[in-house]
């Protein structure tokens, strides 16, 4: 905060981007830390022209409470490049052969995944559609491992360079990418599966922004958060009707690249920019209740 105000002082303009703006209090160090997220986030938004946030509730939230502030929703892209890999190519590769239903996972074992909910879903998936497959890019492997009967083929490539992750992403059939508070426009994981062609399933909840609930059901499945039951119904739904999934899959594509794309996101960064820099906002303290 005191390097923005010297920077603010020198009559640079800025924009400030919010991935996330505190902890919530939960226990006595939240608590601690945070009361310090929010003196912070008081402190940058004072010296800043532009404040972008990363979900739309967030910034709906902020914009009521800072009516005199310029306040934008601003999704988060894809940081994995798609380098268009042929699926037969991507499959030879990993030694999987053609028949196989392939069930991704990309990311890691947080407690904000629900990682319970895929377990159910490829135990669901496997009674059905017994040449099944798991793939998990990242770290998240070891705890699938575990969940996961033996007799249900895991391959785990553990972190691999960005190429990899989409040469990965192009074996996949089903992408299954379930939060807690549901999906939302910050979770990068959730657009390489829309950037890649493959269909996708995640969770709604309070975090889940308007534009993918209204795609829900046509550029990807959501179930709601808490409600395993469903998640697993939608994910045997995408695995037994060849024609939906493929249909779900291109229409999430289509969508990425209407909307989530880096070029959609950095016009609509340039567009705010330029808007706002025909009126600058007046600089001002806020006070502890604004937050």
């Amino acid at each position: 905060p005191a390097a923005l105000r010297r920077i603010r002082k020198a009559g640079v303009r800025l924009a400030l981007m919010v991935h996330e703006p505190y902890v919530p209090f939960t226990d006595w160090r939240s608590v601690v830390m945070g009361s310090w997220h929010r003196w912070q986030l008081r402190a940058l938004i004072a010296s800043s022209d532009v404040v972008f946030f990363s979900i739309a509730p967030w910034a709906d939230d902020f914009r009521r409470k800072l009516p005199r502030k310029r306040v934008e929703h601003l999704p988060v892209g894809s940081n994995i490049p798609n380098i268009h890999a042929p699926r037969d190519v991507a499959r030879k590769a990993l030694g999987i052969e053609d028949d196989v239903l392939v069930a991704g996972v990309f990311g890691s074992a947080h407690p904000s995944r629900r990682i319970g909910y895929v377990k159910q879903a490829i135990d669901a998936i496997q009674a059905r559609h017994p040449k099944i497959r798991v793939l998990s890019i990242g770290t998240a492997g070891e705890v699938l491992r575990e969940q996961l009967d033996p007799s249900i083929a895991l391959t785990d490539t553990g972190v691999l360079p960005a190429a990899a992750v989409s040469a990965h992403f192009s074996a996949m059939d089903l992408y299954f990418t379930p939060f807690r508070r549901g999906v939302s426009t910050r979770r990068g994981s959730f657009m390489v599966g829309l950037q890649h062609g493959i269909a996708t399933l995640s969770t709604s909840g309070e975090h889940t922004d308007a534009m993918l609930l209204d795609q829900a059901g046509k550029a990807f499945l959501l179930s709601e958060d808490g409600d395993v039951a469903a998640f697993t119904r939608q994910a045997v739904a995408l695995a037994d009707d060849d024609d939906f999934r493929k249909r779900v899959a291109l229409d999430g594509q289509t969508f990425f690249g209407r909307r989530l794309s880096w070029t959609q996101i950095a016009g609509q960064l340039v567009q705010v920019l330029r808007e706002a820099d025909t009126q600058r906002a007046t600089p001002r303290i806020l006070t502890e209740s604004a937050l």
